[in-house]
């Protein structure tokens, strides 16, 4: 590693610095509203920076979260944040930090794995991280598909506010989080900041977020996050909804909210 760069645990005053950072590494322009949800969420204690001479050229984090595995659930380091200056790349300091997080997350004994959702797959095997899970996108006309069954909903939809999302939605969530593998605890702070939040850079022009519950006479029994864009041609609507998130409590709630 550059010996001219020091390794060192970050503190709550280097929070302006890393995000500055991750804007050049990420090519976002975090704006205050980023900056303060992002706070919310970010664990000073178990952040490393890489240090030039008072101003910060690389860093990496972990969230402590627990994530459901084939069989049980289990505490796991979630890293997040991981970048080096342009300015400072092809001098060691990423493995300089990847090896010293690692070594954190194994002598501290509390977390078996460390999983992450790498931007650029490629960078971290050299590390020891292969992949865990596959990830699939859907396109479909919605004028061409239809369900085989129909099912009698059972409740209503209700559009709502992320204040009130933030009471009904967590409690579907946690309930079937515990079956499925993958799925990442979530804190009140990881609710505002990434499922219920609707900042200007997360829209890549897809409209704002919608959030709706499902309830009937038992209460809710599932939820959808998605977007809406508007759109039209001289041959009529061109519109696009793009689901960010469905869960319900049972499959016909399931399916109901779909239709």
């Amino acid at each position: 590693m550059d010996e001219s760069v020091r390794l060192r645990q970050g503190t709550a005053d280097d929070h302006e610095a890393i995000v500055d950072l991750m804007s050049y590494v990420f090519h976002h322009d975090f704006d205050e509203e980023n900056r303060q949800l992002d706070k919310l969420t970010w664990e000073p204690d178990r952040s490393i920076v890489a240090d030039d001479a008072g101003s910060i050229v690389g860093h990496t984090t972990a969230l402590t979260r627990d994530l459901t595995v084939p069989g049980g659930v289990v505490p796991a380091a979630h890293v997040t944040g991981v970048g080096v200056a342009p300015t400072h790349r092809r001098r060691g300091l990423l493995r300089a930090m990847m090896h010293r997080q690692l070594g954190e997350v194994a002598e501290a004994g509390r977390e078996p794995i460390a999983v992450l959702w790498a931007s650029e797959t490629t960078i971290y095997p050299r590390f020891g991280y292969g992949p865990a899970t596959q990830q699939t996108f859907l396109e479909a006309p919605t004028d061409k598909i239809r369900f085989l069954r129909t099912v009698e909903p059972p409740g209503r939809m209700r559009i709502v506010e992320p204040d009130e999302a933030a009471t009904l939605f967590p409690p579907i969530y946690d309930t079937l989080r515990p079956t499925v593998p993958g799925a990442i605890a979530r804190t009140p702070e990881r609710w505002r900041e990434e499922q219920l939040a609707d900042t200007e850079w997360s829209r890549h022009d897809n409209g704002d977020k919608i959030l709706a519950v499902l309830e009937g006479d038992d209460g809710p029994s599932g939820y959808v996050i998605y977007r809406h864009r508007s759109d039209w041609d001289f041959s009529g609507p061109k519109s696009a909804l793009t689901v960010i998130e469905v869960a319900a409590l049972d499959p016909v709630s399931e399916q109901a909210i779909w239709e």
